[in-house]
């Protein structure tokens, strides 16, 4: 019985893996081969066909994470594949006990409950938050949030596989329903213009693909002069703000007097607000790793230091990197923003709370070093692009290797820098005053 299922198995595998990667639109239909399969097989081969494609698709698809630690990327696979296992085997489970049609809404009902509990996990459960691969969906995404999202597109494939299996009509005319209002929220996220004030930026992707040592020994030479001519070209198209990314100066600049001073120095020499990537450095050590802060600090265009921010969510399996107290928003002028860091990313209510408190663009600084030129990079980034989406508000991502981007408040990249180049990404962006 196993073997006549492989074929729809294979293409199960392959759909959803190439709507992950490259064709994200068919996300809408990626889950509908597997769920098909295991509906319509006997308990012991839809369970086979259930561990096969929660084994071989997480570990695919998260193959990057290998470059971080082969620890992280096994650990990870496990959990992801526990989840799509179980999702699986649940829903299948649903069809038996729950009356159709309302068997079709407990899919997506049950991945949801799923993410709730996955996000008691070391890894969190942002991985699950299909939104991520369609975040244009405004103004449908500020109503229902991400996760509401996430809940339409199992709901469809759900709808599809139900509709092949019971050929009901009324499936055809409740999903052209639904359809027409993705249609139009696409629609409005693609061709709608945010408004404001003009506000110029700059973004510094730096591009420094060396080791961790190799860039805290050159953090006050080769580095600091490579964004020092950097920032002085960008500074020439006036810019209100110039960021660089996470960690682009590897040193504790309140220890360094000299680094300290030339990075004032330079503040007041582009004229612009500088926000830089940094640490800080504590006593004690996590194995063979001096336990520090992942910090970012904001310089006035006077070269006055004004402000900093210890992330509050550092990466999970990075036990040496300590967190931050508290979030906090500062301002360029009298426009307040928000930033988040690496893993911060990926935590959407850190976003939503800088929004909630006045925040009118954010900023996330991230340094995708370790994941060399796969397709991590890609994937990393999408989270920005969910963030605009969801609080409808600017994101200015600037990354070491890549990829820095600017996404506009409906979730659309309106500039980016290709990845593992030197380069400037200045743009003007729209924010309303306080």
């Amino acid at each position: 019985m196993v073997k006549k299922g492989i074929p729809l198995l294979v293409l199960s595998v392959f759909l959803f893996i190439i709507s992950i990667f490259y064709l994200n639109f068919l996300i809408w239909a990626a889950l509908v081969p597997i769920l098909f399969l295991i509906y319509s097989s006997k308990k012991m081969a839809a369970t086979s066909y259930s561990i096969i494609f929660a084994a071989v698709c997480p570990a695919a698809i998260f193959h990057w994470v290998r470059f971080y630690d082969y620890k992280t990327y096994f650990f990870g696979v496990l959990l992801i594949a526990s989840f799509l296992f179980l999702f699986l085997i649940l829903s299948r489970l649903s069809i038996k006990k729950i009356k159709y049609p309302w068997n079709i809404f407990a899919v997506p009902a049950l991945w949801l409950l799923l993410m709730f509990a996955y996000s008691f996990s070391f890894l969190d459960s942002y991985w699950a938050n299909l939104a991520m691969f369609q975040p244009m969906l405004a103004p449908l995404i500020w109503s229902i949030g991400s996760h509401g999202i996430t809940f339409l597109i199992v709901l469809i494939n759900s709808m599809i596989c139900f509709y092949l299996i019971k050929k009901d009509k009324r499936l055809i005319a409740f999903g052209s329903i639904l359809a027409l209002v993705l249609l139009y929220s696409f629609a409005y996220s693609s061709f709608s213009q945010p408004k404001g004030e003009p506000f110029k930026v700059a973004l510094i992707q730096g591009n420094f693909n060396e080791s961790w040592d190799w860039r805290i020994s050159n953090a006050n030479g080769t580095i600091f002069d490579a964004y020092h001519e950097l920032t002085l070209e960008a500074a020439k198209e006036n810019p209100a703000i110039i960021i660089w990314p996470e960690y682009s100066i590897p040193a504790d600049i309140e220890k360094s007097e000299e680094l300290s001073s030339k990075i004032s120095e330079l503040a007041k020499e582009s004229g612009s607000y500088l926000v830089l990537g940094t640490l800080k450095w504590h006593d004690g050590y996590y194995g063979d790793r001096r336990l520090k802060n992942n910090v970012a600090k904001l310089f006035l265009p006077n070269g006055t230091f004004f402000w900093d921010y210890a992330s509050v969510k550092p990466l999970p399996y990075e036990k040496w990197t300590l967190p931050g107290e508290k979030i906090g928003i500062s301002e360029v002028g009298n426009i307040k923003f928000g930033i988040t860091m690496c893993y911060e990313e990926t935590q959407g209510h850190i976003s939503k709370e800088y929004s909630q408190n006045g925040a009118k663009f954010l900023i996330s600084l991230a340094n995708n070093q370790r994941l060399k030129n796969s397709r991590g990079l890609y994937l990393s980034s999408l989270y920005s692009r969910l963030n605009a989406a969801e609080n409808g508000k600017y994101v200015l991502r600037a990354t070491n290797t890549g990829i820095t981007q600017i996404v506009n408040p409906y979730g659309k990249v309106i500039a980016k820098l290709e990845p593992n180049k030197r380069g400037i990404l200045t743009e003007e962006i729209y924010v309303e005053g306080n």
